[in-house]
């Protein structure tokens, strides 16, 4: 691969949770891009949630550079919309 084709897609992605932004870590493969997580909330207790891996990092091109596995720590971002917090999405 040559470097004119190279594309440097490096996204700097800080923890912030005021935003809804945390690290977890993968507890369970649900299947389907669906992840079961664990994460410290805004206030320091843990929390469980369902993290959702987004369609543009399960194509091909994105799978041999992101794999996320059991035991793999992750950056998720908590839905705004939703009143109590049972989905997120996986940066």
């Amino acid at each position: 691969m040559g470097r004119k084709n190279f594309q440097n897609d490096v996204v700097d992605i800080q923890p912030d949770p005021q935003n809804g932004i945390f690290i977890a870590i993968v507890t369970k493969v649900c299947g389907a891009g669906a992840f079961d997580v664990a994460f410290l909330d805004q206030h320091n207790n843990p929390a469980h949630i369902k993290a959702w891996l987004r369609g543009k990092l399960k194509f091909k091109s994105n799978k041999r550079n992101n794999l996320v596995d059991l035991h793999s720590l992750i950056i998720i971002a908590t839905r705004n919309f939703e009143s109590i917090p049972k989905n997120s999405d996986i940066l």
